[in-house]
């Protein structure tokens, strides 16, 4: 039951708990999403944490959009196989769409990114512990700056990060930065379709600053492009990405789910 606190401290209540959450092993994986909105009833009893929907409070969505799957904690081998699959009945802006070792984003520099919308089914709030378990509907908008990529698959499949990332067109090798996918066993995008699918890096958050003052680089999600959909993304993953790689970009509007 959180009653006190400041806006930080509950969030990092909350982050601190779903981390422990998504390292325990529950028997069914259907149980999740009631098990942790029985955890939310709880720990929201007071009220003061607001709306919550898809593992996340709604007034916190921007500081909850920077998670990370973590591939080297320890599990035992059954659980590595099985483990960071991705829920389609999930948005994959949520952490709640990964089964497995995930971490949340700690204390630090304010998003840049911007939420300016938010949808999902009135049925899908989660309310009551024994509400429906998909939130496919849910879907955020959001404005930032995007910057079209390429990924390249490497050589070691066994790799955390497997993938390179360089801003489309650089043919450089040294500018590339490295993805870490949300999903890695089983990565959601064929590697005969790396070549012509569209992917974008969101600039999210600084991580260090320059003597001008400038972030020398950048928290970043890792998008792909619907294929049917206008300026509509999921999420594949984040990757630290240089300032300068976001030259000549431009706020954009879109949705991501």
């Amino acid at each position: 039951m959180v009653r006190y606190g400041s806006d930080n401290e509950r969030l990092m209540l909350w982050f601190a708990l779903i981390n422990q959450y998504q390292a325990r092993e529950l028997s069914f994986p259907r149980d999740r999403i009631p098990a942790l909105s029985a955890i939310a009833k709880q720990v929201n009893s007071s009220g003061i944490m607001g709306t919550y929907v898809c593992g996340v409070w709604t007034q916190w969505m921007r500081q909850s959009l920077f998670w990370w799957s973590e591939y080297d904690r320890g599990a035992s081998e059954s659980r590595k196989q099985r483990s960071h699959k991705r829920n389609p009945q999930i948005p994959t802006w949520s952490w709640l769409s990964i089964q497995g070792y995930i971490n949340t984003w700690s204390p630090g520099p304010d998003p840049v990114v911007l939420v300016t919308g938010f949808e999902v089914l009135e049925d899908e709030v989660q309310e009551d512990v024994n509400a429906s378990s998909s939130y496919s509907s849910a879907k955020i908008d959001l404005r930032g700056f995007l910057c079209m990529v390429e990924l390249t698959a490497i050589e070691e499949p066994a790799e955390e990060k497997f993938f390179k990332i360089r801003r489309a067109g650089d043919e450089e090798l040294e500018k590339s930065a490295m993805l870490v996918p949300d999903t890695i066993d089983d990565f959601e995008v064929p590697p005969e379709e790396l070549s012509y699918r569209t992917f974008y890096v969101l600039r999210y958050s600084p991580i260090t600053v320059s003597f001008r003052d400038q972030p020398e680089y950048w928290n970043c999600l890792v998008l792909i492009s619907s294929k049917s959909e206008i300026d509509v993304f999921r999420r594949i993953g984040i990757a630290e990405i240089k300032h300068d790689r976001f030259r000549d970009c431009i706020d954009r509007d879109i949705t991501l789910v």
